[in-house]
């Protein structure tokens, strides 16, 4: 159902909806009352054809773009992503785009334009963040003569959540990309824990006269950052509960869109014996967690019978439990991480088959057979430090194709925007995936290098790409056997993944593909070649310049100017002062 259908003419039919012509139009859009899905396509139309597509009333014998709801899309699923479904049909005279919501048709829009019409959407600028990420970039194809043939294109995605956390609004860019999806949630469609437990159950105001709501640590009661409870007291449950209910969800607008209660970014587990005997019996810290949240469920769902609550598996609470079951109102969001915040899962390699994600692995296999249809994944796709070049692209596909076999109902890449220019080719091939884990992930990445730094370029960039991921790979074999983790990267892991061998292909690579995209007709491929540059290699030569020798004066090649830089290299002022400096 997810399979991306690229309906390609049929053999012999009839190319029969003329909806262009050398810059005339007969044809008509009707939007029957959505009238934000029928001005994208007339804008979108325009930019093609150089014709606008008025809007109206279908006629006898006029070419007709109708937009249309309803109960149940022919051909779709009986699952929840069958909401986000669409078809569209093009037969006679007729184009049909119908959805069973308001959110499927608008995925019906930009999949015409992208599967049928060959537009791309490949980066957006978002106010006020426009100069920080850059111009938008799109690929439009003009036509002016626009002929539809016979088309019957179902498709409905495969993850029901398909988004991002953090830092940033993408705009329009994540629905023409199919992203978001139903519930709709903040951060661009992803359904994730916060890290909020002591919102509810605040020490200053607790912890004096209820101390035994804390977690027992090295004999006494405490409270800390990790915000650490014990989840065996009842009493706990019914504040939190109480808490809960008047601070949010008597304000809480979407039943369908869980409400986060959630540990501390990190995990402390109570000591006491109550806590131990049921960690001991269910294998897992989640659960305390657990049974304090699904105490907390059976009140609240006495007066709010329809609100969910969301909650973190993540460091020590990945495992799932061997018998409890949680609420069905509970939904679990699952951290790339490992069983401790102390040790390092991978969060660039493969799920499958890396032994530093076996308790990763646990959790997305596990947890969705306890709450099926309310497990998500909150994935760290990118180190937040502005020191980065984290290969992760070659890996996220088998990744993507593992969350849906599991059950995975959506999956959110923590992005940490503003440094890598790579951000724009790993969200959106995470986009196609998601609606299609079985689309050709290779083909997806050449097509986005060739169109986005031009053709000339998109060959070396695609080996600068391989040898990133190579260079992890030797790495992790012969010096960080648990992993790669962002925590520790770049003092360590540039060193280790990036030593100035390696840098230096990377360096020579990037310069070939400059070279070719200087000889685009567009500037647009050289701009875009020059930002990847000064936002990968260039940081990490500059970063291990910084390691190395003494500062000495140097004479720029380019300008002449005298610098006083690391090892009196006369490369790194170019570097320094180039697009990224």
């Amino acid at each position: 159902m997810f399979a991306l259908a690229l309906a390609a003419p049929m053999a012999g039919a009839r190319a029969d909806i003329v909806l262009a012509d050398k810059g005339r139009t007969d044809a008509v859009i009707v939007p029957n009352g959505f009238e934000k899905q029928a001005k994208d396509l007339q804008t979108y139309l325009q930019k093609i054809t150089g014709v606008e597509i008025p809007l109206g009333a279908e006629a006898a014998g006029r070419p007709a773009i109708v937009l249309e709801v309803v109960d149940k899309v022919p051909g779709a699923s009986d699952r929840p992503t069958a909401k986000q479904a669409y078809r569209i049909h093009a037969e006679g005279t007729r184009l049909t785009l119908t959805a069973a919501t308001d959110l499927g048709l608008t995925y019906a829009v930009w999949g015409f334009f992208e599967d049928h019409l060959g537009c791309r959407f490949y980066s957006y600028a978002a106010k006020p963040f426009s100069s920080y990420l850059g111009p938008r970039f799109e690929v439009i194809p003009q036509q002016q003569r626009l002929r539809i043939a016979q088309i019957d294109d179902t498709q409905e995605p495969a993850l029901r959540l398909r988004g991002f956390v953090y830092y940033l609004s993408l705009g329009e860019w994540l629905f023409k990309n199919r992203g978001g999806g139903l519930p709709v949630a903040p951060y661009g469609g992803a359904v994730t824990g916060t890290h909020n437990f002591y919102e509810f159950a605040d020490p200053k105001v607790y912890f004096e006269k209820h101390p035994e709501w804390y977690p027992l640590r090295n004999g006494k009661r405490q409270h800390d950052w990790a915000m650490g409870l014990c989840g065996t007291n009842e009493e706990l449950a019914k504040e939190l509960a109480t808490n809960l209910m008047e601070k949010r969800m008597a304000k809480w607008k979407d039943p369908a869109l869980p409400i986060p209660l959630a540990q501390g970014d990190g995990y402390t587990g109570c000591q006491c014996p109550n806590c131990r005997a049921l960690v001991e019996k269910e294998g897992t810290e989640a659960a305390p967690l657990l049974l304090l949240l699904n105490r907390i469920l059976d009140i609240t769902t006495k007066t709010y019978p329809d609100l969910q609550i969301v909650t973190f598996s993540y460091f020590e609470t990945l495992i799932p439990p061997r018998t409890m079951r949680p609420h069905p109102n509970l939904w679990l969001n699952i951290v790339s991480s490992s069983l401790s915040q102390n040790a390092a899962g991978d969060q660039v390699g493969p799920i499958r088959g890396n032994p530093a994600n076996r308790d990763y692995l646990r959790a997305i296999e596990g947890w969705p057979k306890l709450a099926p249809g309310r497990v998500t994944i909150w994935d760290w796709a990118l180190t937040s430090n502005p020191l980065v070049e984290w290969p992760n692209i070659f890996y996220l596909p088998d990744n993507v194709r593992l969350w849906h076999e599991s059950g995975i109902a959506g999956a959110a890449l923590q992005v940490c925007w503003g440094t890598s220019d790579w951000n724009w080719l790993r969200n959106w091939l995470f986009l196609k995936l998601a609606w299609n884990p079985k689309a050709d992930a290779e083909k997806l990445i050449r097509q986005f290098l060739e169109n986005y730094y031009g053709r000339r370029a998109a060959g070396y960039l695609w080996d600068y790409l391989l040898l990133t991921k190579q260079a992890y790979e030797d790495a992790r074999g012969s010096y960080v056997p648990s992993g790669v983790r962002w925590t520790n990267f770049p003092q360590m892991m540039r060193a280790k993944m990036y030593p100035p061998e390696v840098l230096e292909k990377m360096d020579a690579l990037m310069a070939k593909a400059e070279r070719a995209a200087a000889r685009e007709r567009d500037p647009a491929f050289a701009q875009h070649v020059a930002e990847a540059r000064a936002t990968s290699v260039d940081l990490l030569v500059l970063d291990e310049a910084r390691y190395a020798k003494p500062f000495e004066p140097v004479k720029c090649r380019e300008d002449g100017q005298r610098w006083l830089v690391s090892g009196g290299r006369a490369d790194l002022p170019a570097v320094w002062s180039g697009p990224g400096g």
